[in-house]
């Protein structure tokens, strides 16, 4: 048996591991930040030109006042599918990406910039429609247009067959693919700036890097409570960085993706807009360039809240996994 053949089997108990630490680490991030995802989406969908509000605290008010407390939590169910399918998917790629990266000469930096980038997009990519869904209950107000998540994806088939389904990809790459590179570059730098302070070496560029290296795999084992803050502080950071980053395309996507949604509100037939580029003119002339970054606030509250939850969780649960 050739030596590739015999380490064939451990490789794939690792990728299984590193899915199933994904789906802990992204449901349990999901569950934390699910209210300020609402209220960001909300103020993305917000055209202040229309008088509508635009401020995080009086966007929250009004739906606990207009909606109830399960507004916050609206499209949940959408979010954890999504979620934990995302997580399934991001953290086996991108250690098989980084491995193969960093293998074929990149730095230690751009290879986890590389790595990153073809994990968001492959993720995103299969796991797209149900964002879709997630997106459009989270932004309906009162009275609701969809039911739950299995109307809202019938709903798009019947009005645009599959393309449909994928409605706002595009820009949704465009954000995410540097999104993903950024913040897991940021993570792995920060943490092994984060492990040098704290005397312990991180992996080479050949090396699995902060989340399945050989060195994150001994500390987990040795020093389990330094592994988690490591892994926590890092995760804000690198939450933080990406989101300021992007911003501007997330409010795009989510402008493309709840299109039509307040003619059908209202019974009237949906009209067709524009793409990304054009809904963006469109922000910008109508109601300033800062208006891309509208929900910034919870949105990045939320990134540094999601990134730790992720990061945190994700390294707690291969520890446990590899007890």
């Amino acid at each position: 048996m050739s030596r590739a053949a015999s380490n064939a089997p451990g490789k794939a108990d690792q990728r299984w591991r590193q899915a199933a630490a994904g789906v802990c680490a992204s449901l349990f991030a999901r569950t934390v930040t699910c209210p300020l995802d609402v209220v960001k989406i909300r103020m993305q969908m917000a055209d202040s030109s229309s008088g509508h509000e635009t401020r995080a605290l009086q966007v929250a008010r009004g739906l606990l006042a207009e909606e109830g407390a399960r507004a916050l939590f609206r499209g949940n169910s959408a979010g954890l599918a999504l979620y934990a399918a995302y997580g399934a998917v991001q953290f086996p790629a991108y250690a098989a990406a980084r491995q193969y990266a960093t293998g074929s000469g990149l730095s230690a930096t751009a290879g986890s910039l590389v790595a990153g980038c073809g994990a968001g997009a492959v993720a995103t990519a299969l796991t797209y429609p149900l964002d879709l869904a997630r997106t459009r209950l989270a932004c309906q107000g009162v009275p609701r247009v969809h039911a739950h998540m299995t109307d809202v994806l019938v709903d798009a088939w019947r009005s645009g067959g599959p393309r449909a389904l994928f409605a706002g990809l595009g820009p949704t790459l465009v954000q995410i693919i540097p999104a993903a590179g950024i913040s897991f570059a940021v993570y792995e730098a920060s943490h092994a700036a984060g492990a040098a302070l704290a005397g312990k070496g991180a992996d080479g560029a050949g090396g699995g890097g902060a989340l399945t290296g050989g060195s994150a795999r001994a500390m987990r084992r040795e020093r389990p409570l330094l592994s988690v803050a490591l892994a926590s502080g890092a995760g804000v950071v690198s939450g933080v960085v990406s989101k300021l980053a992007v911003m501007p395309l997330d409010t795009v996507r989510r402008r493309l993706q709840s299109r039509g949604m307040g003619q059908r509100a209202a019974g009237v037939a949906p009209v067709a807009e524009s793409g990304a580029v054009d809904v963006a003119r469109g922000i910008v002339r109508r109601e300033g360039a800062l208006a891309l970054w509208r929900g910034s606030g919870p949105a990045v509250l939320k990134a540094a809240l999601g990134a730790w939850a992720t990061f945190a969780a994700f390294d707690a649960a291969m520890a446990l996994l590899a007890a």
